[in-house]
């Protein structure tokens, strides 16, 4: 998997999880099941990944542009300390 602090969502009835106002789909995985969000920026190309993780599979993965985000700040330096204390949303 990406190495970071990925968060966790559940997958609605409709098959789509919501990340920052910004619905994607999610096609793969059952209703109300709950998957890792992973968001890895590409400021080079000014858009921001999204790769969702379900049962440690990458189940989906789009790149959105950045200006359909609110202004957020990516750190290029991993959080070990949160890393630590939520290793993944399945443990």
């Amino acid at each position: 998997m990406t190495k970071g602090s990925p968060f966790c969502q559940m997958v609605s009835a409709y098959r789509k999880i919501s990340v920052f106002s910004k619905e994607v789909a999610v096609p793969k995985v059952p209703p109300r099941e709950i998957v890792e969000v992973h968001m890895i920026p590409d400021p080079k190309r000014g858009a921001l990944e999204i790769r969702l993780w379900w049962q440690d599979q990458r189940v989906h993965s789009a790149a959105y542009p950045m200006t359909e985000f609110r202004r957020v700040h990516f750190s290029t330096f991993p959080n070990t300390a949160r890393a630590k204390s939520q290793a993944s949303c399945f443990a």
